[in-house]
């Protein structure tokens, strides 16, 4: 007679085949069934393999985020402690559908909050994560240089140091924010931001960090919202920070768009 761990086998194939398109959340679901209809119920292996199951079929458009959180919060409701691997699956399946236009930095803050709720702090992918899912929001006009310095803020409450790449990553959502016309004063905040660096990471801002500030203030140029004086306060600033001529030594590549690679 099957025991729990033949249908966890079977949810594996489930998992496995989703990953190829060729099998849903309703897969799962039917398994779930047989082994109920058993007289068994399912272990922590089982609703892991559920949760991997939805995050599976989201890439595949058959499942959504909302599917994957629904996952998590039935994995608590049955007893079993989540981890901060799980919440990432789910940070991982924000980010794509992000990149779609659908989810935003509140699915982002949602999931961040749920965790704390669970009883888990974010480590610093969790955090990298939300930050992709920023910048690819950014690009669809949900997201702007605001919502990266909560998101630092988030960080920092938790005592961690947010790496260069947090800082490039909120700048260039500004710049996306202000190629959509929809930035407010974002070269004033991506300023505010290179002040705060060096307290931060306790060294000076690298050249790419100018490179991607003098990309916002051209984004917003175009838009009528800055001057040619707050180019040169751009360019001033970097002279102070690491001598003049400095500008003619930044790769072409420097204002590239930042985010992959954040977290894995």
């Amino acid at each position: 007679r099957p025991n729990v761990a033949t249908y966890n086998k079977l949810l594996e194939v489930a998992v496995g085949a989703a990953q190829h398109g060729r099998a849903t959340l309703a897969d799962g679901e039917a398994i779930l069934e047989r082994l109920k209809g058993a007289g068994l119920s399912p272990d922590r292996d089982g609703f892991e393999h559920m949760l991997e199951l939805a995050a599976a079929a989201s890439a595949f458009g058959t499942a959504s985020l909302e599917d994957v959180e629904w996952q998590l919060t039935r994995m608590v409701n049955a007893g079993f402690a989540t981890d901060v691997r799980a919440w990432k699956q789910a940070l991982r399946v924000a980010v794509e559908e992000a990149k779609r236009g659908v989810a935003g930095v509140e699915q982002a803050d949602r999931l961040l909050d749920a965790m704390r709720h669970n009883g888990l702090a974010p480590d610093m992918d969790a955090f990298a994560l939300a930050l992709q899912v920023l910048v690819e929001a950014a690009a669809w006009g949900k997201a702007g240089v605001a919502d990266g310095e909560r998101l630092l803020e988030r960080v920092e409450a938790q005592g961690m140091t947010p790496p260069v790449s947090f800082y490039q990553a909120i700048m260039h959502a500004a710049a996306a924010e202000a190629r959509l016309g929809q930035g407010r004063g974002g070269l004033l905040e991506c300023e505010r931001l290179l002040e705060r660096m060096p307290q931060t990471l306790r060294t000076p801002p690298p050249l790419s960090i100018y490179a991607q500030l003098m990309s916002v203030c051209a984004e917003e140029a175009k838009h009528g919202r800055v001057s040619v004086e707050d180019g040169m306060r751009v360019l001033e600033r970097l002279e102070q920070s690491h001598g003049r001529g400095v500008w003619s030594r930044l790769a072409p590549s420097a204002t590239g768009v930042p985010g992959g690679g954040l977290a894995g």
